[in-house]
């Protein structure tokens, strides 16, 4: 199975704090956060690509869906602190090959006090590269 989550998420979670110093990410939903702003980055999809296995069975690419969850909780300009984290993860992972597919807000529900953005990104991969679908 071509399994490349590590990569991708530490990639992302690389570049985040380097920008944002004390960001809080995680690769897994998380239902309390440490803190704010809160970046979740998790596989939501890892299928084979059919059209790519050989005739010994192997699969050689897998299509790829990552679901990105933006959260701040300032009093005033959450917002654009959302939507400023949300364009800088949306470079990382062009950058990485991938597509984004969603970008919406999202009421959440735990804590209507904070702001949500949720993402969706896919790609194609194999074990050395990632390709635009």
């Amino acid at each position: 199975m071509i399994d490349i989550e590590n990569q991708v998420i530490d990639a992302a979670i690389k570049a985040l704090r380097a920008e944002y110093g004390q960001i809080y990410v995680y690769g897994e939903a998380v239902d309390i956060p440490a803190g704010y702003p809160c970046v979740t980055i998790i596989e939501q999809n890892n299928s084979v690509a059919q059209r790519y296995i050989d005739s010994g069975g192997i699969e050689n690419a897998v299509d790829l869906m990552y679901e990105v969850n933006v959260y701040s909780n300032l009093k005033n300009g959450k917002r654009q602190q959302a939507k400023e984290i949300r364009n800088f993860i949306n470079r990382i992972m062009e950058d990485m090959g991938f597509v984004r597919m969603l970008s919406q807000p999202v009421a959440n529900l735990s804590d209507t006090s904070i702001y949500r953005i949720l993402s969706r990104y896919e790609a194609r991969a194999d074990n050395n590269f990632i390709y635009r679908k």
